[in-house]
C-alpha cells in the first residue's frame, strides 16, 4: 500500500524567487531523511525517488545527505584525527 503525503504551506507563504522546490526535490528530501534515520533501506529510498542506485547516490550527496546512516560520527572522528 502506497502512502501519499500532502504538505500545505500557511496562507500567504511564498518561497523566495531563487528557491525552486519541485516534487522531485521533495521526494529526495523525504527519502534522504527516512534513509539516514534508518527507517528506509537504500532500496526503499530509491523506490521513492524512482532513480537507479548511482543517480540516487549522486543526488543524495549533492543534497548533503550522508549515505552511511549512523556512521557520520565515525566519519567525522576519522577526518579530525
Amino acid at each position: 500500500m502506497q502512502e501519499k503525503i500532502t504538505i500545505d504551506l500557511p496562507e500567504g507563504v511564498q518561497l523566495p524567487s531563487g528557491i525552486n522546490i519541485d516534487q522531485n526535490t521533495l521526494r529526495y528530501a523525504l527519502a534522504g531523511v527516512l534513509y539516514t534515520k534508518g527507517i528506509l533501506s537504500g532500496k526503499e529510498a530509491r523506490e521513492i525517488t524512482g532513480d537507479p542506485r548511482r543517480k540516487f547516490e549522486e543526488t543524495m550527496n549533492e543534497l548533503g545527505f550522508c549515505l552511511m546512516p549512523g556512521r557520520q560520527k565515525d566519519i567525522d572522528s576519522e577526518l579530525n584525527a
